[in-house]
C-alpha cells in the first residue's frame, strides 16, 4: 500500500508462508528422502535470501531444508527455481513447509513465490 515499504532503521523485510499439514505418505508407507521445489515470480538481487522449512507435525519444531541467496541461470536464460534433493524426511505421513522470503532495503526485486512442488 506503499511506495517505500523500507523506512527508518528497517533493513530487512521477510515475509513467511506456512502451508496446511499436508499428506505425503500413509501409515503402512510413509514417505523418506523426498525433494522439494519452489518457484519464484523473478529472481532474487543481492542481499536476498529463500529459505524452506520442514516439520512432521504441529508439536515439532521447524528444521531448515535449505536456503538460496541467488537465482540459477541455465542456456536458455534465467530460471526462478531451486531444488533441494533428500530432504531429510524420515518416515513421515505428514509435512508442513514454511517459505520464508527476506528481502533487501536496496534495490528490493518484490519476488513473489508462486509454487512449490513435493517429490520423490
Amino acid at each position: 500500500t506503499t511506495g517505500t515499504p523500507y523506512v527508518g532503521n528497517v533493513a530487512v523485510a521477510e515475509a513467511r508462508i506456512d502451508t496446511d499439514l499436508i499428506p505425503i505418505g500413509t501409515f503402512l508407507k510413509p514417505t523418506t528422502n523426498g525433494r522439494v521445489e519452489y518457484k519464484l515470480s523473478m529472481p532474487l538481487v543481492s542481499g536476498e535470501t529463500v529459505s524452506v522449512w520442514y516439520r512432521q507435525k504441529f508439536s515439532d519444531s521447524f528444521a531448515q531444508i535449505g536456503s538460496t541467496t541467488t537465482y540459477t541461470t541455465n542456456g536458455s536464460g534465467t530460471t526462478f527455481s531451486d531444488v533441494f534433493q533428500n530432504v531429510p524426511f524420515q518416515n513421515s505421513q505428514w509435512i508442513q513447509l514454511r517459505v520464508i522470503l527476506k528481502s533487501t532495503a536496496s534495490s528490493p526485486s518484490y519476488c513473489r513465490l508462486t509454487e512449490i512442488r513435493l517429490g520423490n
